[in-house]
């Protein structure tokens, strides 16, 4: 019989009983609706593995022709062409194939007696499903009755940027000539990855020279040049028994004899060795008045032209010369010259003989110009006793739209070059100024030609300016003159700015310190001899970074290294971190230069 005082919901409100039970069937229902919609399961991440090889890996007294190495499942060979580098390197490559779950090697040549050889695939096996490459798989065997197990390791970057370069080869010789690298295949060779690190295993015991290069037609010789190349400074030697050989690339090395089988730190720099071969690239006469000479390299001495179909007195040209060093023009003054449909002559220049040595050599150049064919034209006749005289156009630096920056020159060029300036005929006035009181400047021509100048003198921040050039303030050398021309501009805000002050320390040599933007562009040098503060002002705000040359021979540039001369690149520092410049902000950074601990420095 049932009885109440046993009842456990006595006392309980009917709503307090119900709500337990509806919680319950909500969970239930949740619980079978998962079960009813399954999910598609993990994704797969797990590379190839493998199960079985013959020969097994680290096999010894290999002496046969064939390998199959079986994996787990089936797999694909990506860019294996490009990926596969076999240790020594083979004269006539394998036949590699997929068969099943397997890769099947046929070699097609002998292989050498008591000798270690690496299959390295790097990523180039990967699974079918998912594309999981099985990173850093190395098959090795050796056809002596041992497997070589010291190995070498470090770093190949670019001595100019101290980036990394692709598809970079680092290779190995045990003939110390430094011809080898340039004649013979390597005993050892590997590829650098993305980041420049390296890693060379089963390499046996004995002395090396060490060289990175980017090869472009895959012989592991420097054999093109323009080639990135490389060289540790002096041999490397691989013996557990001893400590490193003392090598100045080196900065960890065999510390504990008899145990440690490894090399690591050595540090390649890579550089395209400078070969000067100079010779006439191209020629031109766009305008009648204009000869455009290129060179495929700076010139070391400037050409000559003589008359050949036409006679001159005196100076019948004006020479101008560019930034980049490898081009020439000459500027015919004489009209009776340019108005000549072909201009012969003599032109003498250095050019690389077949010795690779400059010798002045003579070339008889003819140079045509013809004025189009005129058009008949509507336009008005002009008035009688009138003369249209054409101007001379004055360009400059400025832009209504962009603030000026306080630390410019205005930059003003002429289409031809300038005979005079007459600066009575050019003013410069605060818009603001209603009295227009002339302000004060100097103007400076360009050192390389008499087409650019420079308008100096110190701007407000925040001010409209406005030049005014009469007629005749620039005369060029045919007798034409600018017209009326206005330019105005507004110069920036001085808060806009920021300043670094640079405190360079423990400078014991000839640097070159450079502020570059966010692309590695410079935007300002200084020579630095001693500890000193590089003030840069007037930064625009954003991101920028401090790079250094140690300039070895003075040259006032970055120089690359010589194979031939044992001579390194120019060692290039960078500050380890990128700097913020925000508007109205000062920093200060302190950078202490040290040369580097891993490379013997030439004499100054």
């Amino acid at each position: 019989m049932y009885d109440s005082n046993t009842n456990p919901f006595k006392g309980l409100k009917e709503k307090d009983i119900i709500l337990p039970f509806v919680l319950l069937f909500v969970i239930l229902l949740t619980h079978c609706a998962k079960v009813g919609s399954p999910s598609g399961g993990e994704v797969d991440k797990t590379p190839p593995r493998v199960l079985k090889s013959y020969p097994d890996n680290y096999s010894v007294d290999f002496q046969g022709k064939k390998i199959e190495i079986t994996f787990d499942e089936y797999i694909q060979l990506m860019e294996l062409n490009q990926k596969l580098i076999i240790s020594p390197p083979m004269k006539e490559k394998p036949d590699i194939r997929l068969k099943g779950k397997s890769i099947l090697v046929d070699i097609e040549e002998e292989l050498l007696e008591n000798t270690t050889y690496t299959f390295n695939f790097f990523d180039a096996i990967a699974d079918n499903n998912a594309n999981n490459p099985l990173e850093n798989f190395e098959f090795v065997f050796s056809t002596g009755n041992t497997i070589d197990s010291l190995s070498l390791e470090g770093k190949a970057i670019k001595a100019f940027d101290l980036q990394p370069e692709e598809n970079v080869f680092i290779v190995v010789h045990e003939n110390l000539d430094d011809s080898a690298f340039m004649k013979m295949i390597p005993v050892y060779v590997t590829k650098a990855d993305e980041k420049g690190f390296f890693r060379i295993n089963n390499m046996k015991q004995d002395t090396f020279r060490v060289f990175a290069l980017k090869d472009a037609n895959m012989n592991y010789m420097y054999d093109q040049p323009g080639e990135f190349i490389a060289f540790a400074d002096t041999v490397v030697i691989l013996n557990p028994l001893l400590h490193a050989a003392p090598d100045s690339s080196l900065t960890d090395s065999l510390s504990t004899p008899g145990i440690t089988e490894r090399i690591s730190g050595i540090n390649l720099y890579l550089f395209q060795q400078k070969i000067y071969n100079q010779y006439l690239q191209s020629s031109e006469r766009k305008t009648a008045n204009h000869l455009l000479f290129v060179f495929n390299e700076p010139l070391l001495r400037q050409p000559r032209i003589e008359p050949v179909n036409f006679t001159a007195e005196g100076s019948w040209y004006i020479k101008e010369y560019y930034v980049t060093g490898d081009s020439l023009s000459f500027w015919i003054r004489d009209t009776t010259i340019s108005n000549m449909e072909f201009l012969e002559f003599e032109f003498s220049y250095l050019m690389t003989d077949s010795t690779d040595q400059l010798s002045e050599f003579k070339d008889t150049i003819t140079l045509r110009h013809s004025e189009p064919a005129r058009t008949r034209s509507r336009r008005r006749p002009i008035e009688e006793g009138t003369e249209e005289t054409p101007a001379i156009p004055i360009t400059s630096n400025t832009s209504g739209g962009i603030p000026f920056d306080l630390n410019k020159k205005i930059v003003l060029e002429s289409p031809t070059p300038v005979l005079m300036v007459d600066t009575s005929k050019i003013h410069v006035y605060e818009s603001r100024d209603t009295m227009k009181n002339n302000l004060d400047f100097m103007v400076l021509t360009d050192t390389l030609g008499p087409r650019k100048f420079y308008l100096i003198r110190t701007w407000k921040e925040d001010t409209m300016y406005d030049l005014r050039f009469l007629p005749g303030a620039f005369s060029d050398i045919y007798g034409l003159a600018n017209d009326t021309t206005f330019i105005r501009f507004k110069t920036r805000n001085l808060d806009y700015y920021g300043t670094l002050m640079l405190s360079v320390n423990r400078v014991d040599q000839n640097l070159l310190v450079q502020l570059l933007n966010e692309k590695s562009e410079v935007l300002r040098e200084n020579r630095v001899m001693n500890d000193t503060l590089i003030e840069y002002r007037y930064l625009h705000p954003g991101k920028y970074k401090l790079k250094s040359v140690c300039d070895w021979n003075s040259s006032g540039k970055w120089d690359p290294g010589n194979l031939q001369e044992k001579r390194q690149p120019e060692e290039v520092l960078l500050y380890p971190e990128e700097i913020q410049i925000r508007s109205n902000w000062e920093y200060e950074i302190d950078w202490i230069i040290a040369p580097a601990q891993n490379r013997q420095l030439p004499e100054p």
